[in-house]
């Protein structure tokens, strides 16, 4: 389907949808596309979960490029629905490296999320750099209020001329400050109170919607929902800041249970209810195996490669789950080929695990693209 004939049928979906039980986008001047956008989402609910997956910058060996070198399409010959990237991790990972091949998922039907691993603006570190009160001072009045407004201008900027063919913005799902829930980037929980995390929140949602008049982005909020933490406790921003519900969640298994006696599945189950009583769609972000040695393994709570995970310990329970079902979308971090490295989240070609991966993207319940 062409992207003319798909974005007129989102829009006819969009006015239903807005009319109906899906909550108000944040922003009310949203254009035309990122109000179908967020209809679509609510209206996959339930009928199909959207795939998607981290790209990197090819920096190193290890760097999945996106494309027909990408592991994903090396296995499966499709693409991830929702190409997911960063704006700027670090200052050789830009979003300006990836800006034609942004216009070339959505031309051929595909969605885009964003989000920034944002530099600590005290330090000149980077996301994971907690020293000093960077959220203080950034806020208004804060000593580096300046310097941090003037990046909000270079990504307002960006997306402002983030166009397709016909010269309309491109909509995006911006995952704004996660895992906020944890203390290991500076907007955490060891550098700043709660009160301070929904204000820089707010700040930026405000500066872009009505300072800079960005119109094409949806906001998503993805915390862990870690240590007993409530999803829309003291660090929620508010339903009328927040248009997604997300999730960032490692482990190895989707019903494999924390500490807190907790799992994927039942966070995704929490989602849901939040979700109907909210109106808003949710789903994973982040996630969802963890760090493994290049092994086959036959326990999938081991360290190691699981043969079956993709489908038996992955995407099966979750469209089994009578509330998880309902997730618009399930976004994994990128593939780490071979060599030296340890460390894995998405499917690697060769590995003993690559057949159950094509056979969760063969499922008609699981949305992916190909062009």
């Amino acid at each position: 389907m062409m992207r003319k004939t798909a974005m007129a049928l989102l829009l006819s979906v969009g006015i239903f949808f807005l009319a109906g039980s899906a909550a108000a986008l944040v922003d009310s001047k949203a254009t035309p596309e990122t109000q179908a956008l967020y209809a679509q989402l609510s209206a996959t609910s339930g009928n199909q979960i959207w795939f998607g997956q981290f790209y990197p910058v090819k920096l190193q060996s290890w760097d999945d490029p996106y494309g027909k070198q990408s592991q994903c399409y090396q296995i499966t010959q499709k693409y991830p629905f929702i190409f997911s990237l960063d704006y700027q991790q670090d200052p050789w990972r830009s979003i300006t490296a990836y800006t034609s091949q942004i216009k070339t998922h959505y031309a051929k039907g595909g969605m885009i999320t964003v989000s920034w691993h944002m530099q600590n603006w005290i330090s000149g570190g980077d996301a994971w750099d907690t020293s000093g009160a960077v959220v203080t001072s950034i806020l208004p009045g804060g000593s580096k209020r300046t310097q941090y407004l003037a990046a909000l201008d270079g990504f307002a900027n960006y997306f402002l001329n983030l166009k397709d063919a016909n010269g309309k913005q491109i909509p995006v799902m911006l995952r704004l400050f996660h895992e906020n829930d944890g203390n290991w980037f500076w907007w955490g929980t060891s550098t700043r109170t709660p009160a301070q995390y929904v204000q820089l929140w707010r700040d930026f949602v405000t500066y872009m919607r009505d300072t800079k008049g960005v119109h094409n982005l949806i906001y998503c909020y993805a915390p862990e929902i870690i240590n007993g933490y409530a999803y829309d406790g003291a660090l929620y921003p508010g339903d009328a800041y927040v248009d997604v519900m997300g999730l960032d969640y490692y482990d190895k298994t989707v019903t494999t249970r924390d500490a807190q006696g907790a799992s994927a599945l039942s966070r995704l189950q929490v989602l849901r209810d939040l979700s109907v009583k909210k109106g808003k769609p949710f789903g994973t972000f982040e996630g969802l195996r963890n760090e493994y040695p290049s092994k086959v393994v036959r326990n999938a709570n081991s360290d190691g490669i699981y043969a079956k995970y993709w489908t038996e310990q992955f995407i099966n329970p979750v469209l089994a789950d009578s509330k998880a079902k309902y997730a618009s979308f399930i976004i994994i971090w990128h593939s780490v080929p071979g060599g030296a490295e340890t460390d894995g989240w998405g499917p690697v070609k060769g590995y003993a695990d690559q057949q159950s991966f094509k056979d969760m993207l063969n499922n008609s319940k699981v949305k992916s693209l190909k062009y």
